[in-house]
C-alpha cells in the first residue's frame, strides 16, 4: 500500500502547510476581501494539482481495484476528516476531480459501495457540478446534462 502512503503524505504535507500560512498571515490579511490572505496563497492550487498528478500516476502504474477503491475512498473523505466550512474544506472538495483517472479501475460492487457512502459524506445541496459528475460515474451513468433556460 506504497500508494496510500503517498497520497496520506500529500495530504499530511498539505495540512501542515496551511497550518504555517494562516499562522504566518498579517493580522487583517484578506479582511474585507482587500489584500489577500490565506485562501489566496498558492498552496491550495499547488496541492490540487498534485493531487492530479499522483492520481494519475497510480492509474497508468497499473493499480489493483482494492488499492483504488482505498485511494477513492480516502480522497472523497478528506473533507469530512476536516473542519468543515475551513480553508481545507473546500480545496479538499475540489481534489475529489483527481479520481476521474482511479474510476475505471474499479470493480462494479466497490463503485456501488462508494457511491452510497459519497451521498452520506456529501448532502445533495452541498454538491457542486463536480460531485455530481463522480457520483454519477459511480453509480455507473452518464452525467445528466442540465437543461438551459433557453433551450439550447
Amino acid at each position: 500500500m506504497e500508494t496510500m502512503a503517498q497520497l496520506e503524505a500529500l495530504y499530511a504535507q498539505y495540512k501542515k502547510t496551511v497550518e504555517k500560512v494562516i499562522k504566518d498571515a498579517r493580522p487583517f490579511a484578506g479582511f474585507m476581501g482587500l489584500g489577500g490572505g490565506p485562501k489566496d496563497d498558492p498552496c491550495h492550487r499547488k496541492f490540487y494539482e498534485d493531487a492530479c498528478t499522483l492520481t494519475q500516476q497510480f492509474a497508468d502504474g497499473g493499480m489493483e481495484p482494492e488499492e483504488a477503491k482505498a485511494c477513492i475512498s480516502y480522497i472523497l473523505g478528506a473533507q469530512c476528516r476536516e473542519d468543515p466550512e475551513g480553508l481545507l474544506y473546500w480545496t479538499m472538495m475540489a481534489a475529489h476531480g483527481a479520481v476521474k483517472p482511479l474510476l475505471p479501475l474499479l470493480k462494479k460492487e466497490d463503485a456501488a459501495l462508494l457511491a452510497a457512502e459519497y451521498e452520506k459524506q456529501v448532502p445533495r445541496k452541498a454538491r457542486m457540478p463536480l460531485q455530481e459528475e463522480i457520483l454519477s460515474a459511480l453509480q455507473g451513468q452518464q452525467p445528466a446534462k442540465k437543461k438551459r433556460w433557453f433551450g439550447l
